[in-house]
């Protein structure tokens, strides 16, 4: 938050900018005592560019009245909104919220806009970059300079994200198969090419659908869950409670989160893997066009290393673009249960997106290069 101080005829405004917070309520008490001190026949206090009051913002307002009110100072207070006046008048602080003057409601033009979302990306890719940068350090840095994470929490994390997802991995995986294979088999019997169906299978599983699909169904399964979950923690304030005792959040909450997916989604790509090529296979010997023997063969023969390190890569980088957005997602919560509801739905279309930037990066960095 940055005050701006206007002084004419002993009477001063002063302009926030930014948010009145637990953070920012003392700065603002201590300039209006500096004020106080030099003897001033008037206060203002400007709001209108400000862009969060919490509960300590609002305490700070009525103390200022309190000071102000001391030494017989008439106060004013412009740019509240009407849920803070409101709050003001229940606790019934009579005389802070008749020193209240509320802003007209103004269209803001399209240049207004702009930048207001301009600074509001700004400060979410800050936020992002903060949360991204404290969660790999204490994930990978931290434990060797005695900042270790907790070890059983990483396992549960494990167990609930990846254990928990085998029966819905495989059985999709394959299905998407069997579809696959059918698919395929219909369009290249038409040239009399059938027999390339375990290659067409082989490479387009393991370079693409299977690292893709797997990371899709954990963003939708696995992230939605850690976005509602830590969003409900910010809404209880037990995020707060852990700072308040002097824990890390980030060692508590969101390490374990990003080790765990950073662990599953490769493995269960590879289940996922399997168990597409499977479907084929059940296919191709219910159309008598391959022995298992045979299909193995052609499988094998159609893959080489880097189709398997494309795919494993992509699976990894899904689990760190997953396991962030969701916890950032969760954790930047600030309208109770309906903010809950919309970071979760949230961070699976971010995840999604993000899932079809990496993987398109990789697909050029692998093949197109």
């Amino acid at each position: 938050m940055s005050i701006a101080t206007s002084t004419e005829d002993r009477k001063v405004t002063l302009q926030l900018t930014g948010d009145l917070d637990l953070h920012t309520s003392q700065d603002l008490l201590d300039e209006v005592e500096h004020h106080l001190e030099q003897g001033i026949q008037g206060l203002e206090l400007n709001l209108v560019a400000n862009q969060k009051l919490d509960s300590f913002g609002v305490a700070s307002l009525i103390e200022t009245y309190r000071l102000a009110d001391q030494q017989g100072i008439q106060l004013k207070i412009r740019g509240l909104s009407e849920d803070v006046i409101d709050l003001l008048q229940m606790i019934d602080v009579e005389k802070v919220a008749a020193s209240l003057e509320t802003q007209p409601p103004t269209n803001p033009s399209f240049f207004e806009r702009t930048g207001g979302r301009s600074l509001r990306f700004r400060q979410t890719s800050k936020d992002f970059l903060v949360l991204a940068s404290n969660a790999l350090y204490f994930g990978f840095i931290g434990p060797f300079r005695g900042q270790g994470f907790k070890f059983w929490s990483l396992v549960g994390q494990i167990a609930r994200a990846g254990v928990n997802a085998l029966p819905v991995i495989i059985l999709l995986s394959f299905l998407v198969g069997l579809i696959m294979a059918m698919q395929s088999d219909h369009q290249l019997r038409k040239f009399g090419a059938q027999h390339f169906v375990p290659q067409l299978m082989a490479v387009t599983i393991i370079r693409e659908l299977g690292p893709f699909l797997t990371g899709v169904i954990v963003a939708a399964r696995t992230g939605s869950s850690i976005a509602a979950e830590l969003g409900t923690m910010v809404v209880t304030e037990e995020v707060d409670a852990l700072k308040t005792i002097g824990l890390n959040p980030y060692v508590f909450i969101v390490v374990p989160r990003l080790l765990s997916l950073l662990l599953v989604v490769p493995c269960l790509t590879i289940v996922f893997d399997i168990s597409g090529l499977g479907g084929g296979y059940c296919v191709a010997y219910a159309t008598g066009e391959s022995s298992f023997s045979e299909y193995y063969r052609k499988t094998v023969e159609a893959l080489d290393l880097l189709d398997l390190m494309a795919g494993l890569t992509k699976a990894f980088f899904f689990g760190l673009g997953i396991s962030l957005i969701s916890c950032f997602m969760g954790l930047r919560i600030t309208q109770g249960a309906e903010g809950v509801g919309r970071a979760t739905t949230g961070s699976v279309v971010l995840s999604i997106f993000v899932l079809v930037g990496i993987d398109l990066f990789f697909t050029g960095l692998f093949f197109m290069s």
